[in-house]
């Protein structure tokens, strides 16, 4: 009898706790790295669309330049289509500020274009593109009511 609980014993199977927490302690390391190289990667590519949705208004806006002329007095089109938005026909969805997006005008001036204020997560905000009569193009950021 004694002898088969020494091989009982011999046979035991399973993780000891040190070798539970090493593993424990590892994936909290991993953890702790991928989270923010997440959250930076996220606001990144947050921030590339909202570059993208500016190209993209401000070729639309040239667009209705170059089919219609410029105007005689400044237009302004916003993100709804009541009042009439002319843009609408050469953009087809009207693109909204991603959400993590943060903007700097100062920092990035873009090009014949003139971005005005900040995208955040806590307001909800919509581009509007004022066409000048010399026809610079100006990209406004918009918080909605």
């Amino acid at each position: 009898m004694f002898k088969l609980v020494q091989k009982a014993r011999r046979n035991e199977k399973g993780f000891t706790l040190v070798e539970l927490m090493v593993v424990v302690v590892i994936i909290g390391i991993l953890v702790a790295v991928a989270v923010p190289v997440f959250g930076t990667v996220t606001r990144n590519a947050a921030n590339r669309a909202h570059e993208a949705n500016i190209r993209t208004l401000a070729a639309a806006a040239s667009m209705h330049i170059a089919a219609v002329g410029r105007p005689t007095a400044p237009v302004t089109f916003g993100g709804t289509a009541n009042p009439p938005n002319l843009l609408l026909e050469f953009v087809p969805v009207w693109p909204t500020v991603p959400a993590d997006a943060i903007w700097d005008p100062a920092a990035n001036p873009g090009f014949p274009i003139r971005v005005d204020g900040i995208a955040d997560a806590i307001r909800a905000e919509t581009y509007t593109v004022t066409i000048a009569t010399d026809g610079i193009i100006t990209v406004n950021i918009v918080a909605t009511p």
